[in-house]
């Protein structure tokens, strides 16, 4: 955790949201502030390239690819190519946890894992456009239309899925390079006491000026961040009955269970128990 705004004084995160069953599609522009929200999201990029900073790597996702992924790891759209045009549908994560997937998919998507499909066919779009289609409707015949189309598309996804690795650098030397620098180390030590001077050191860089270019490009500090990543965490293993409140709120890098209840609280919106029975 970072010091000295320590495990007692956090500032406040930014509160998580969910959008059930939506779809829609547009052309995309790039987001100035990561997000993050309790869904399992799916994107079809129908024409040029889209790159993601998602969990402290960059990913580029080219025209006929379909993404999967868990919606609750901090993301952001960094850059966009060519004539842009995306498909995208938001499913519960409730209704994900309560279908029958293989194992190797379930782990991957829980794991905030991006799962990819490089092939999708040329039709999916037109799928896409009626899912929008029987959404706008809003028919509960239609939606359960929707979501039994969804389930077989991502059968399919997780016969031949691939997950994610990084596809490029930034630009050395660049601010959005030193914050995603940041954000790497932050992604990978995550779990432990980090200090706001062993975050610049990994980076090269004085630590008021890492703060300072951190929160310019993402749009909250250091802090903040991190807070996001231990809550993801959280939410990962409270999907897994097996650990109680306090093994949750030490394994995903809290200092202690009151201060996991209130940052978790203060960011989902419910306590982390509310929150794991919500799943049932």
């Amino acid at each position: 955790m970072v010091k000295p705004a320590s495990r007692t004084t956090p500032s406040e995160p930014l509160r998580e949201q969910a959008f059930g069953l939506r779809a829609w599609a547009g052309h995309p522009s790039t987001m100035t502030l990561s997000h993050r929200h309790n869904d399992l999201e799916l994107n079809l990029v129908e024409g040029g390239a889209i790159t993601y900073f998602f969990g402290g790597r960059r990913f580029i996702i080219p025209a006929g690819t379909l993404v999967l992924f868990w919606a609750i790891a901090p993301h952001q759209l960094v850059e966009v190519e060519g004539d842009c045009s995306v498909s995208w549908l938001t499913v519960p994560l409730n209704w994900f946890l309560h279908r029958p997937w293989p194992e190797a998919f379930r782990r991957a998507v829980t794991g905030c894992e991006l799962v990819f499909d490089r092939a999708a066919r040329p039709f999916e779009r037109e799928v896409f456009r009626l899912w929008q289609d029987d959404l706008y409707a809003a028919r509960a015949d239609q939606r359960e239309i929707v979501f039994l189309e969804v389930e077989a598309r991502l059968r399919r996804l997780a016969l031949q899925m691939e997950t994610g690795s990084p596809v490029r650098a930034s630009l050395a030397g660049s601010a959005h390079a030193q914050a995603e620098a940041i954000a790497g180390y932050l992604a990978g030590h995550y779990l432990d006491e980090v200090r706001v001077e062993e975050v610049a050191a990994q980076v090269g860089l004085h630590p008021n000026y890492a703060m300072t270019v951190f929160r310019k490009i993402y749009g909250q500090t250091v802090i903040e961040y991190l807070t996001h990543l231990r809550i993801a965490h959280a939410q990962q293993l409270l999907v897994n009955a097996q650990y109680n409140m306090l093994e949750v709120a030490m394994r995903s890098g809290f200092g202690s269970v009151s201060q996991f209840y209130t940052l978790f609280k203060r960011t989902c919106g419910m306590p982390p128990r509310v929150y794991r029975e919500s799943l049932q």
